[in-house]
């Protein structure tokens, strides 16, 4: 019975010594594993092979193997190609990205500017052309009120102009103003002096 109790206590150990090799094994197969995790956190502190890399600016597509720059780059899985970020709230200060709904937000303002800008243009062409259109007193002494309208691309303006000829019929005197379509008033004046 002892001889029974001795062999099986020697297979239990030989058990526990297979179990504890085994486990030797394991530990030493975590420990190459923590210390390849260390390198890879390590390289991602500095820069290094990660989604985000410090580069240079001259190559930005090449790794400087985590050398601190001024420069960033966001690699994908072809580090050729461009990377496309989402989800990136609005930019605030003057150094922040912008997202897409910005930029349109910019591009919008930008075209209602545009806008307004040629139609106020174009209204003050037909004010012009309104003014352009009146006419004025012929003879000597006479004076004349003359009204006119212009159109250009999609505008309108009315004039409104007075006009006087000297008695000796030398000087012409004109006045006018126009009102157009985008609440602008144009003024214009003249005197001719005839010989």
């Amino acid at each position: 019975a002892l001889s029974n109790g001795i062999a099986a206590n020697s297979q239990g150990i030989a058990s526990n010594a297979a179990g504890i090799a085994q486990n030797a094994g394991d530990i030493a197969d975590n420990r190459v594993a923590i210390n390849k995790n260390a390198g890879d956190i390590n390289l991602l502190n500095r820069g290094g092979a990660g989604p985000v890399q410090y580069s240079n600016p001259d190559n930005p597509t090449v790794p400087n193997g985590g050398k601190p720059t001024n420069d960033l780059t966001l690699v994908g899985a072809d580090s050729t190609k461009p990377v496309t970020l989402h989800n990136v709230a609005p930019g605030r200060a003057n150094t922040d990205a912008v997202n897409v709904a910005q930029l349109k937000g910019v591009a919008g303002n930008l075209y209602n500017a545009l806008d307004d800008v040629s139609k106020e243009g174009k209204a003050g062409v037909a004010g012009s052309s309104a003014i352009a259109m009146l006419g004025h007193a012929r003879n000597s002494g006479e004076s004349a009120v003359s009204a006119g309208v212009a159109f250009h691309e999609g505008e309108a303006a009315l004039a409104v102009g007075v006009s006087a000829w000297s008695d000796n019929g030398r000087w012409l005197l004109k006045g006018a103003l126009s009102q157009d379509t985008q609440s602008q008033t144009t003024v214009g004046a003249s005197a001719t002096y005839s010989w």
